[in-house]
This record gives structure tokens, sequence and C-alpha cells, in this order.
């Protein structure tokens, strides 16, 4: 079984509480700051702050309404989301179109196709183009009968 330990124990009828009650019944009264008693300027006072209460508790009404009103729903994220994108893909297609002008305009002018010509042989047919360096046999002529 375990005591009761004194430490732990307040007791409320003890000298020092006394001593206390004594000192704060000995405080003067203060009026209109919420202690004190409800007789004379105190209640005028309260009255004053309920009705200052009243008028602010309706301007906060007022403020609410106000901000309710301008609540963004979720029809207006989705139509505010959908604008967005159209506009990005609209400038995104507009700024690929300025680049590819862009590279259009810079492109040198249309210069004429290369053409070679190749020297035509004795015999009429159009001359072998051979890499320098390198040999090619001479073709067979057919004996006539």
């Amino acid at each position: 079984m375990s005591t009761l330990d004194n430490n732990n124990v307040i007791d409320f009828y003890s000298k020092k509480t006394v001593e206390l009650k004594a000192a704060l019944d000995s405080l003067p009264e203060q009026k209109g700051s919420g202690g004190g008693s409800f007789s004379g300027g105190g209640m005028d006072d309260l009255v004053k702050r309920v009705e200052r209460l009243d008028s602010d508790v309706a301007a906060v009404k007022t403020d609410i309404a106000v901000i309710k009103s301008n609540y963004a729903t979720t029809a207006h994220v989705a139509s505010a989301e959908a604008t967005l994108v159209k506009w990005i893909v609209g400038v995104g297609v507009g700024i690929v179109a300025l680049v590819f002008a862009g590279l259009n305009y810079m492109k040198p002018g249309a210069q004429p196709p290369l053409v070679i010509q190749v020297p035509q042989s004795s015999t009429g047919a159009p001359a072998q183009a051979v890499p320098p360096g390198v040999s090619v046999p001479e073709p067979v002529q057919p004996s006539k009968p």
C-alpha cells in the first residue's frame, strides 16, 4: 500500500492562501475593465462595448459576404485552366512558326543546279570518269568477219 505524500497535496486553507486572499480583497475595484461590479459606470461601459462589438460583427459579416461572392468555383478553375492551356499551345506554335520563318528568310538565295559535262570520246560514247591513279583496260574491239 502506498502512503499519501504530503508534498503532492495543496492545503487551500494554509496561512499563505489566507494572506493572498486578503491581499486580493484589499485591491481597489476597477470599473469597465472586465473586473469589479456591474453597477454604476461599469454597466454603461459594458453596453457601449457590446454596441461596438455588434457594429464590428456587422462589418465582419459584410466582409465575409464579399469574400464568398468572389470565391473561385471548380468550374472557374477548370475554365481558367483550359484557357491557359490554349494560350500556352498557341504561343508555342507561334514561336515555332517564327523560328521557321526566320530560318527560311536567312537561307541563301537559290543556286543554279550543278551540271557536270563529261567530254565525248572519239567513238561518240561519253568517256568514263576514272579517278586519278586508276588504270582501266581498253575495251576489246569485236573482229569483223
